[in-house]
């Protein structure tokens, strides 16, 4: 069986669970009241987003070097084709949402600070309309996305009980394919399940505690303890350095 190299899987997958954290963890935040909380999460949020697009820069040369295995012989050319552009649909929306939140971030006015490590430079000027706009682009991308892993993981189901064949081997090894296929699959079908039932419940929910994160003018008080979460964690990285 011809497989993916294994930095290629193991980039796969630490990308794969990030993403299903990240848009977990999103629509959980549009239930949070207390701002203190939001903010902590806010910061979890864009730490995390960070990371992807780390991982993604790192995924995207690992391709250049490794490359992708052979077609297999029970797909059509029209699925290898279609195949060949959903992953290059996936990598363009899974760069495009780390920076889409990096740039909604600089537009609150707040830079994007990687675990008190260190903070990216900031791309944009405090902007209230644009910051709306980029928040709804940043939704619509996960948006995307999530119906793409979706589609993604009903085309894997297909292709295991179905058809039968070597897919999701490649990406794991043979033994997983085999054996554990199965298992794993429901695993991931339901975190989908819990991120729609996190959606529907959390649709709309937004209080003015997400407001208050951004720095708008809902509180002073809620504001103020934005800025001196940030200040502190400034104040933090100056002393690590």
């Amino acid at each position: 069986m011809q497989q993916y190299a294994l930095p290629l899987k193991v980039v796969h997958f630490c990308v794969a669970f990030l993403v299903l954290g990240l848009l977990t963890l999103g629509l959980y935040m549009k239930g949070i009241q207390v701002v203190e909380d939001l903010i902590y999460y806010y910061d979890l949020h864009k730490s995390l987003g960070v990371l992807l697009l780390g991982l993604m820069i790192v995924r995207i040369v690992m391709r250049k070097i490794f490359g992708a295995p052979a077609k297999l012989e029970n797909h059509s050319n029209l699925e290898f084709s279609l195949a060949r552009l959903v992953h290059f649909a996936f990598y363009a929306l899974l760069v495009a949402m780390p920076v889409s939140g990096w740039l909604m971030s600089n537009a609150a006015g707040f830079p994007v600070n990687f675990f008190g490590l260190f903070a990216l430079p900031s791309l944009l000027g405090k902007d209230d309309e644009l910051m709306a706009t980029l928040q709804d682009v940043h939704f619509l991308i996960g948006a995307i996305l999530f119906v793409m892993i979706a589609l993604h993981v009903i085309a894997l189901v297909r292709h295991h009980f179905f058809d039968k064949d070597e897919t999701l081997g490649r990406m794991t090894s043979s033994k997983l394919n085999n054996a554990l296929g199965g298992g794993f699959i429901a695993v991931i079908l339901v975190v989908l399940l819990f991120i729609v039932y996190l959606w529907v419940s959390g649709l709309g929910a937004h209080s003015d505690a997400h407001g208050d994160a951004h720095g708008d003018a809902h509180g002073d008080a809620h504001g103020a303890a934005h800025e001196a979460a940030h200040g502190e964690t400034e104040g933090q990285m100056q002393t690590h350095n």
